[in-house]
């Protein structure tokens, strides 16, 4: 069964939200609907988004704002910028402010669904504002809640950023216990314990998630 990814729609014209959501349901995602930049603010601060599409014109907070404010507090929502007034020199800006893609309207449910398609299966590689220790309670936080994709990136962007530190190792190697993976499991914990890490540094699987579940998909550490 593939993960049901969550996308918040964020535009100030009503048939554009309506007609998103209708197309978005209809390919099988969750969708939220936000009419400016701040109703949008305060949707991510209730819940994680694993996409976004974002209109750049709107009244009060501009679509750039917005983008600025996501890649700050939430940087694990992939942001595809969607716009009927787009020039080449605001592609470019969306594009170093974060966006993984801009579509100028009108533009087609496939080539939304192309843009959600990639967005969502392209590991993150912008540069993330976020510390080692923020990385992890990042990725704890969505083990727990089973936002899988967003954990599993911030793991790995734990390792890269410190790769001398071992309780990333030991988290991954909790969310393959999970998945009935002990061979890989234990490798990444023998991993962590070669860097030094203690019996109490070790996460366990119930620690990393109450609710033990398969996740679904597999990547190599």
């Amino acid at each position: 069964m593939s993960p049901t990814y969550r996308v918040l729609i964020v535009d100030d014209e009503h048939n554009i939200r309506f007609t998103l959501r209708a197309v978005l349901q209809e390919l099988g995602y969750e969708v939220c609907a936000a009419t400016n930049g701040q109703d949008a603010q305060q949707k991510l601060q209730q819940q994680h988004y694993d996409a976004m599409l974002l209109d750049l014109h709107m009244p009060g907070m501009s679509g750039l704002e917005l983008l600025a404010y996501s890649g700050r507090h939430h940087p694990f929502t992939a942001v595809i910028v969607i716009t009927g007034y787009g020039t080449i020199a605001q592609a470019v800006q969306a594009i170093r402010g974060g966006a993984v893609h801009f579509l100028q309207k009108p533009v087609s449910p496939y080539e939304i669904h192309e843009a959600l398609e990639s967005a969502l299966n392209t590991p993150l590689l912008r540069p993330l504002d976020l510390s080692y220790d923020e990385l992890l309670q990042t990725a704890s936080q969505c083990l727990r809640a089973q936002e899988w994709r967003v954990a599993d990136m911030a793991i790995r962007h734990a390792i890269i950023s410190e790769p001398q530190r071992p309780e990333a190792y030991s988290l991954l190697g909790a969310w393959y216990k999970l998945q009935g993976d002990d061979a890989r499991a234990q490798k990444l914990f023998r991993v962590a314990h070669a860097l030094g890490a203690g019996p109490e540094s070790t996460v366990s699987p119930q620690q990393a998630a109450p609710h033990p579940v398969l996740i679904n998909g597999e990547s190599t550490p």
